[in-house]
């Protein structure tokens, strides 16, 4: 689903220093990017791989993009993107998709003795930490890196508040932290209203690149080959 070659995909998975990055990407935008950047930067990753959501359990509001959508859209936000690729194993599961689940398929994956990855997070996503699956599994499978999404004062408090309720993780927390000057921002939240509004893809530059831009104005056109999906509504 990845559209990567096979071989390449598990070169990446197999990377030393290799970062995760989940998310139900509804739709995938350059606030997505820039935090796996950041996140590269910060751990000397060797590599980054997108892992999209079937449907995350950990979010009430239905994605409003599908399946093939959302990867399409991911592949184009990454299509120049060193040393990044996208991992579809959530999405031949059945839902909903559980990080534990992942990082076991993993630890497979790189055997006995491979250095644990790093789980990148935005700070959004530590409120509901401690009612992931099997969380202490989950930390002995990986290194939590946690990357600036908001303001400084609400990066600090959901960190703070993080590491509070979950005092045995809360170092790692705090050591894994990736504070920004200036945090994307990008929403996927917004991007979906602003297209629900009828918002014309080209006046999204600010947080779409430009092949996704262009896919979306296809979509919207019906000028994609035949069975392409329209726009959501």
């Amino acid at each position: 689903m990845s559209r990567l070659p096979a071989v390449r995909l598990e070169r990446l998975l197999c990377a030393p220093r290799l970062g995760l990055y989940g998310g139900s990407f509804d739709p995938a935008h350059l606030g997505h990017r820039a935090v796996a950047r950041a996140a590269r930067r910060a751990a000397r990753l060797d590599a980054v791989v997108f892992v999209p959501a079937a449907r995350s359990p950990h979010k009430a509001a239905a994605a409003r993009f599908d399946d093939r959508q959302r990867l399409e859209l991911l592949r184009l936000l990454l299509e120049r993107e060193p040393q990044t690729g996208v991992w579809g194993i959530e999405l031949e599961r059945p839902a909903p998709s559980y990080t534990v689940e992942t990082l076991e398929s993993l630890a497979r994956l790189r055997g006995a003795g491979a250095p644990r990855p790093f789980l990148i997070l935005g700070e959004d996503q530590l409120a509901g930490l401690s009612r992931w699956k099997a969380p202490e599994r989950l930390w002995a499978l990986a290194e939590p890196l946690i990357v600036q999404r908001h303001s400084g004062a609400e990066f600090e408090r959901a960190l703070a508040a993080a590491a509070a309720e979950q005092p045995g993780l809360g170092p790692r927390l705090l050591a894994g932290a990736v504070r920004l000057d200036r945090p994307h921002p990008a929403s996927a939240t917004a991007i979906r209203a602003a297209l629900a509004r009828g918002a014309a893809p080209a006046t999204l530059a600010a947080v779409l690149s430009a092949a996704q831009r262009r896919r979306l104005a296809s979509w919207a056109s019906g000028a994609g080959s035949a069975g392409e999906p329209g726009l959501p509504g």
